[in-house]
């Protein structure tokens, strides 16, 4: 069993959302060398400008929530 459309939002990531996946990054891929200092980087002060990326959440909240 899936989950529908209706269960499923896609937002805008934001700066809490972002550590958030650092930490995933972290604890999940500590090769890949990610520090708050790079993701401030990457995702804000890069000369290319702010990156956008976006979240899925199920019935619009993060895990760490209740629904």
């Amino acid at each position: 069993m899936g989950l529908s459309k209706k269960e499923i939002q896609v937002v805008l990531a934001n700066e809490e959302d972002h550590e958030k996946l650092l930490n995933l990054f972290i604890d999940n891929y500590p090769g890949l060398g990610w520090s708050e200092k790079y993701l401030k980087w990457q995702y804000y002060d890069n000369p290319a400008g702010t990156a956008k990326s976006w979240i899925a959440r199920h019935n619009g909240n993060d895990q760490n929530e209740t629904n």
